[in-house]
């Protein structure tokens, strides 16, 4: 993990293909979704708590985000290669629906215990799912090979710059409208985590 230190997000890029998608991901240009705070949980916390929902992201999650900005930065030949993830659950769904977004195939490697929702939503987006057993298996290495059998480029769910600078546009832009000096960023969650 080292070497994401010396990655230095270019956040124009990701910014530019979020905004030419709009219709794909609900990340509409020059929009974003509801920040909401809870009075309960700030009282709890002693802080002003928001809460972004980037649940209401299609496929739930802000995973979309980061899929889907991999997936427009991929080249022609890589686009017709099509693409390997693995996951078990919010990455496939958005990978899944990244891809046929874009017309390209997806293969994701998702445990044989994942949560049924997530498998059919999954499918429904139009990937192909190839089992493994987790506890005999390792999920990264499965889809590695079907990636290298196949000529796949891999989408990973972290450890790659354009699916952590489409991921971080949820941050990016909840911070253009609620800039706090010291933040906790969570996927969900961005609190005021300054000393009280």
């Amino acid at each position: 993990m080292a070497f994401l230190a010396s990655w230095r997000l270019n956040f124009t890029d990701a910014d530019n293909r979020a905004h030419s998608r709009s219709g794909r991901t609900h990340s509409r240009p020059r929009s974003s979704y509801p920040v909401i705070t809870s009075r309960s949980f700030n009282e709890a916390t002693g802080k002003e708590v928001f809460f972004k929902c980037e649940n209401l992201q299609r496929a739930g999650a802000f995973k979309i985000r980061g899929a889907t900005n991999k997936i427009l930065s991929l080249t022609e030949d890589e686009k017709k290669r099509g693409v390997a993830a693995f996951s078990s659950g919010n990455h496939a769904q958005a990978v899944a629906l990244a891809s046929r977004e874009a017309g390209i195939r997806a293969v994701i490697a998702m445990p044989d215990d994942a949560p049924q929702a997530k498998v059919a939503a999954t499918r429904a987006y139009g990937a192909e799912i190839v089992f493994y057993d987790r506890l005999k298996q390792d999920r990264e290495r499965v889809a590695i090979e079907i990636a290298e059998r196949e000529g796949r480029v891999m989408v990973p769910p972290y450890d790659d710059y354009q699916i952590l600078a489409g991921q971080a546009l949820a941050a990016w832009s909840f911070s253009k409208k609620f800039p706090i000096s010291i933040a906790c960023w969570r996927p969900a969650v961005a609190a005021d985590c300054s000393p009280a």
